[in-house]
Formats: structure tokens, C-alpha cells, sequence
């Protein structure tokens, strides 16, 4: 009688042990307090009277995977649970329940102070489950929400080419943010081929249009854009790389904005923005070695 009582009495206690454990390594936090940390206690000293009675005595079981729970790693709580723990938790239940299965699987009435007892633990584990998720759908709100970053205009139009300003800062403080890329990159575009056309009469478009504008080599030693002193390697290497830096951004990020629905963020629209404002002082730069 005692021996398949005991069985009963280890099965309630430890499930509500292993319970305790799940919720408290369970989410993306380590939430530790006061009334939890009394609880795992006075569950694991139940456990240790129940297991130094019939028919566990004498038997070396490992059933406590944590001391305690204000001794674990808040940056990797799952070291002492998920590499371990749980596992040998479950394998100690399930043995528990099989003893009780093959023991006639017959309920016990518990003492009145056990019952009382087994009642406060499972009011404790309920409220601070109710306590973590809380904690939980705070943290979650916080770190996965998705806001634009609050970007101060004077700190950032003040930096952007005068030209790309008038074109692009409605549209983008309105929220149309890859519409302001696609505004920004046309006048971009529109610059260096009304350069062109003006050296040339030939009138291009889109990756042609740079390449033509900027392209420096034995067959065409004075491009019609000239970036750099071009009498330097230093200079010829500059004015290459940048033609593909405005070829780039004309089949990059214009063109899939223009046949596209494409929506982006404001934080990528700035950062496109930089690059075309950039390239737009940089045409301001190459009016000195006109010659």
C-alpha cells in the first residue's frame, strides 16, 4: 500500500516539477522570482522525502537537473535544460509512470497538508506563467515591432544634393518611399543625359547612357563626363569605377522601381538616396575639369 502510494505521490509531484522547469526555461526570457524560486524548492524537498521511501530508497536516481533558478545563465538558459535537463527529467518521469502503470495505475487520497500543499503549487506555477507570458509579449513587442527609424530631417535632408531634396523629399516623407528612390534616381539620370546629349546630340538612356558618358579608354581617351584629372592613373581609375557606380544604380535600383510594385523601407530609401546624392555631387565636382 505505502509503495504504490508513494509511486502516486512521486508521479503528481514530479509532473508539476517538470512542469515548473518547461515554463520556466520556455519563451526568449529568463524571468526568476521570489515565490517561483520558493516553489522549485519546496517541490524538490517534497520529491526527496518521497524518494527516500518505499520503493525508491537506496536507488540513486538523477531527477534535480538545476539547484536552483537564480544560478542559470540568462544568455543561455538552454545549456542547463535543452543540453540535458530536459531530457533527463522526461526519462525520470517516464519511469515513474511506468512503475505507476505496472502497479495498478490506482489513485491515492493525498494527506490534507499534502493536498493544501499540492494546491499552493500549482496556484504558484499558474501565476507565474501568467507573470512570464506578460513579460513575454512585452519583450516580443519591443524587439520584433517594425518601425521606421525616427530620422531627423535636419540631420538627414541637410546632407542630400539640393536637387535630389526638391524631388524626392515629399514623396518620401509622405511615406512613398521607393517612389522617392525612383525620383531621386530619374533626375540623376536625367543630368548626366542632358550632358551627353548636349556634348553629342545622341540621346541614350538607362546602363548605355553611362557607360557612353563616363567610359575611358584607347578609343575614347576624353569621355564626356570627366570626373578626375584623367593625366593620372589615379584619376582614370576613379572616373572607371565610378561609371559603374552610376550604371549600378540606374540597373539596380532604378529599373526595378520603375517595373516593379516595389515597396522598401524607409531605412533602405535613405540609404539609396545617399548613394544617388552622392553621385549627384559627384557631378557637381566634374564641372572643374571641364575643359
Amino acid at each position: 500500500m505505502d509503495k504504490e502510494k508513494n509511486i502516486y505521490r512521486a508521479l503528481i509531484f514530479y509532473s508539476e516539477f517538470v512542469n515548473l522547469l518547461n515554463i520556466f526555461f520556455s519563451g526568449y526570457l529568463i524571468t526568476t522570482t521570489d515565490e517561483i524560486s520558493l516553489t522549485y524548492f519546496r517541490i524538490c524537498n517534497k520529491m526527496s522525502e518521497i524518494l527516500s521511501q518505499p520503493p525508491f530508497e537506496g536507488s540513486q536516481f538523477f531527477w534535480r537537473p538545476v539547484d536552483n533558478l537564480r544560478n542559470i545563465d540568462s544568455d543561455y538558459p538552454e545549456g542547463e535544460w535543452d543540453c540535458g535537463g530536459k531530457q533527463s527529467s522526461n526519462e525520470f518521469l517516464s519511469d515513474i509512470e511506468q512503475m505507476y502503470v505496472e502497479n495498478g495505475e490506482r489513485q491515492y487520497p493525498l494527506d490534507p497538508d499534502e493536498a493544501d500543499f499540492l494546491r499552493l503549487i500549482r496556484e504558484n506555477i499558474n501565476k507565474y506563467k501568467l507573470l512570464k507570458s506578460h513579460h513575454e509579449k512585452i519583450f516580443i513587442q519591443k524587439k520584433f515591432s517594425k518601425k521606421d527609424p525616427g530620422w531627423d530631417n535636419a540631420s538627414f535632408w541637410t546632407l542630400i544634393h539640393k536637387d535630389i531634396v526638391v524631388h524626392a523629399k515629399k514623396r518620401f516623407e509622405d511615406g512613398y518611399y521607393a517612389d522617392a528612390v525612383e525620383s531621386a534616381c530619374k533626375e540623376l539620370i536625367h543630368r548626366v543625359k542632358k550632358s551627353h546629349k548636349d556634348a553629342t546630340g545622341e540621346e541614350l538612356d538607362g546602363k548605355d547612357l553611362m557607360f557612353k558618358a563616363f567610359r575611358i579608354d584607347k578609343s575614347n581617351p576624353d569621355p564626356v563626363i570627366r570626373l578626375d584629372d584623367l593625366s593620372t592613373e589615379n584619376g582614370k581609375n576613379i572616373q572607371d569605377g565610378y561609371m559603374y557606380l552610376f550604371a549600378g544604380t540606374v540597373s539596380g535600383i532604378r529599373n526595378p522601381k520603375a517595373h516593379n510594385n516595389v515597396k522598401i523601407s524607409s531605412e533602405i530609401a535613405i540609404h539609396h538616396i545617399f548613394l544617388i546624392s552622392l553621385l549627384m555631387h559627384k557631378l557637381d565636382e566634374a564641372e572643374k575639369f571641364r575643359e
